[in-house]
């Protein structure tokens, strides 16, 4: 089990890490790599010294406010801004005529069959969803621009919104593999499940926010995004700019988990207004605006069928997965059922499956990628499978997984739906959550707590998750003062970037991680990149960042043999500078030393990884759930978790991800979920109305490590998105096994204390005929 005890240290100066034990450990000749190392970034940003987008403030700043549908889906008769146009402080007030765009936002065509439906600025001749921006007012300061969009006059004509199969389907996917129709046909035992996912908020602690400068002939933009070299990208095409005129800068970012990845109208205005109006603009949504219109995730309605032989062999899938596409498609509008479909069947060697996959598009905000993104939909839709299986054939459910997991000599795996699951230890994970939980005493104790009379379960959950593909870049330079400067693509958000990168150049490099200056998110000074999303970062991002070490290190080396008049072989680099038999030069001595770069770089390396393919996380989780019989209110009686997620570059960082992405599916189980009524009108636009987790909410996790390599330069996988990949199906599992066979068989998230009662109080009713042979 992993150790969550931090050591003491001083708090960190200047930006870098506090020394602490593992600190010393690396300067004595340890190693880096697997170090508690307290996070550069807290110090500042837990004394108040971050600097989000709304903290910036140029001279002469204007800001902007939207005037937003108050229909989901209607007809734009008249929009009348005269009276707001005169109000006292306004500068401009603008409507999609104003607008004249030369380009349309991308939309990642990741399936064959996509109608793309990409994002409007202003609503123009129609409304496409609750909350779409119609018009936008600039003044002098934010309440002025507040006011005066209130005297904006719009008339709308209220139009049919269209339901169920009366959406249009924009996203088609399909795979087969296998004789499904006779595995189903030859079957013992088959099982069904229906999921219903609710739709849920990405909910950061910082709203969405853009900030433009149209003065000069550089456009620049802060924005809060994950993606600032897309963003500069979507503006350059949208706006008609040579991308070479646009400059976008992510400053601190209070958080994202996939609802920051796209750009979005709101962001777009706010540049074409700088440019227009040759001045600074502003923006900052509340948070009823991003209830209202920032990218939802979930809300899929996932249905599935699985055959399994006499003996718990799993023989044959079926999965048909609608998800909601919302009013417009951003970017990655498509990956949440795809991956979904590709996913399938998870861990399980199963070789015969059916899947097809759609996406509808609705009169509501636009839905996006969510932290999971298509992971949990699919860990859901097969462990609810499995569990059902095992209540139909009277087995343990650990049994069961255990006689359908891919072996560990089967990998790399090609799976049925043509994907390679690069590396995984699932009996490891099975065999270490049994045995750290006592597995067998625990459901032992738990069946007899329920025979005497209280509703009390327990779940298991097994996922797989691919955790990003493509490629990423850095570059690194050694500086005249001997200090280092690594500049990477990625982006960050709070997961301790800085820290991770940090690491990896001081262990290649052999110098202290407090020697190592961090750069990222302003797309003037990193190289262009991806960003962080998809669990990506460290597998990727960071290997991008050791090759550019290595390559700096060689640099660094055949440098001091000509300095030093040695052979190359006997150079070492180390903490104190660069040494050969009988002499030394510190790092500054030595950087001085070279003849420089343009630049002021000593020495520089640039470098691009690029994936063979894609690395795969794996873990195992089992909730223990208690409902109380009179109010339906669940506790989480015990969570224990064991994840691989390869090699760890700071288990510290790890705990973080993990933890928080436990408490948000841990949100999403219990509490959380987005309702509309049948007009389109949000009834959850503010947190009076929608339920997030409170830290009483959370309940302690056991946490269990594995690791297994992945196949990339440092061996790292994902880890930040893998608590909404296995937590909410343990727990779902658990209130299952609480309720007995014979209730709750159409239960669905969230499982909100009054569902769990009216649960509780159905009739027991026999099982559904399941077909055995």
């Amino acid at each position: 089990m992993l150790s969550f005890s931090q050591a003491a240290g001083a708090l960190p100066r200047n930006g870098e890490p506090a020394l602490n034990a593992s600190d010393e450990m690396a300067r004595k000749g340890g190693t880096w790599i697997g170090q508690r190392l307290l996070r550069r970034e807290d110090p500042r940003l837990l004394t108040g010294g971050g600097r989000y987008v709304d903290d910036h403030a140029p001279e002469g700043c204007l800001h902007l406010e939207f005037v937003r549908a108050e229909e989901a889906h209607a007809r734009i008769l008249a929009i009348d801004t005269a009276e707001a146009a005169a109000a006292e402080g306004v500068v401009a007030v603008f409507t999609a005529a104003d607008l004249g765009l030369a380009g349309v936002s991308a939309v990642n065509l990741l399936v064959d069959d996509v109608t793309p439906v990409p994002l409007q600025v202003l609503a123009e001749g129609e409304v496409r969803a609750l909350g779409q921006p119609l018009a936008a007012v600039v003044a002098r300061s934010r309440n002025a621009a507040r006011d005066a969009a209130e005297l904006v006059s719009v008339e709308l004509e209220a139009l049919p919104i269209p339901q169920g199969e009366d959406r249009p389907v924009v996203m088609r996917a399909a795979w087969a593999a296998g004789e499904v129709d006779a595995a189903f046909a030859e079957a013992a035992v088959t099982v069904s499940v229906t999921c219903r996912h609710a739709l849920v908020a990405p909910f950061p602690m910082e709203p969405r926010a853009a900030l433009a400068d149209g003065r000069g002939d550089t456009l620049t933009a802060w924005f809060s995004t994950q993606t600032p070299h897309r963003a500069r990208e979507d503006l350059a095409r949208i706006l008609g700019r040579p991308l070479e005129s646009i400059r976008v800068i992510a400053p601190d970012v209070g958080g994202a988990f996939g609802g920051k990845a796209s750009i979005y109208p709101e962001d777009v205005m706010v540049a074409w207004a700088a440019a227009r109006l040759r001045a600074p603009v502003k923006w900052c949504a509340t948070r009823s605006e991003d209830l209202l219109s920032a990218t939802q995730g979930r809300g899929a309605v996932n249905r599935a069928e699985l055959a399994v032989s006499a003996d718990g062999i799993l023989t044959g899938l079926r999965a048909r997965l609608d998800y909601p596409q919302g009013a417009w498609m951003p970017y990655s509008a498509v990956v949440p059922a795809r991956n979904a479909g590709r996913i399938l069947p998870g861990p399980y060697l199963l070789e015969t499956v059916d899947i097809a996959a759609r996406g509808l598009q609705d009169h509501r905000a636009a839905v996006g990628i969510y932290r999971g993104a298509g992971r949990p939909e699919a860990a859901m839709l097969m462990e609810r499978l499995m569990d059902e299986a095992a209540r139909a054939l009277a087995l343990d459910p650990l049994e069961l997984r255990r006689r359908n997991i891919i072996p560990t000599d089967r990998f790399p795996h090609r799976s049925a739906t043509g994907e390679t699951l690069d590396s995984a230890d699932l009996p490891g994970l099975l065999d270490t959550l049994e045995r750290e939980t006592g597995y067998a005493e625990l459901k032992a104790g738990v069946a007899a707590r329920r025979a005497a009379g209280e509703a009390v379960g327990l779940g298991l959950s097994l996922y797989v998750e691919p955790c990003g593909q493509g490629w990423e870049s850095a570059t690194l330079a050694l500086m005249p003062d001997g200090s280092f400067t690594a500049t990477t693509g990625s982006s960050a958000q709070g997961q301790g970037r800085e820290t991770a990168i940090s690491q990896i150049v001081a262990e290649t490099l052999g110098v202290d991680a407090g020697r190592v200056a961090v750069l990222h998110g302003d797309t003037q000074t990193t190289p262009t990149g991806t960003g962080a999303l998809a669990s990506r970062s460290t597998a990727i991002g960071g290997s991008a960042m050791l090759r550019a070490a290595q390559a700096l290190g060689a640099q660094v080396r055949a440098a001091a043999a000509r300095t030093l008049g040695v052979p190359e072989a006997t150079v070492s680099l180390g903490p104190d500078g660069v040494s050969a038999p009988g002499t030394r030069l510190g790092w500054e001595a030595f950087a001085a030393a070279l003849p420089g770069l343009p630049g002021g770089a000593a020495l520089h390396v640039s470098e691009t990884y690029t994936a063979a393919g894609e690395a795969w996380s794996s873990g195992a989780c089992l909730a223990v759930v208690r409902i109380d019989t009179d109010t339906g209110v669940p506790t989480v009686e015990r969570l224990a978790w064991v994840d691989d997620a390869g090699v760890v570059l700071n288990p510290m960082l790890v705990q973080g991800q993990l933890e928080g992405g436990m408490a948000q599916g841990l949100g999403e189980a219990l509490m959380e979920g987005l309702a509309y009524d049948g007009e389109g009108q949000l009834l959850t636009g503010s947190l009076m109305d929608y339920a997030l987790p409170r830290a009483a909410d959370v309940p302690p996790v056991a946490l269990f490590k594995q690791e297994t390599p992945a196949p990339n330069p440092i061996g790292a996988k994902g880890v930040g998105e893998a608590g909404c990949i296995g937590i909410p199906a343990a727990i779902f599992n658990a209130v299952r096994d609480a309720l007995g066979p014979d209730r709750g068989r159409d239960l669905q998230m969230p499982l909100t204390p009054e569902r769990l009662w009216r649960a509780l109080s159905e009739e027991p009713a026999p099982e559904p005929p399941t077909r055995q042979r």
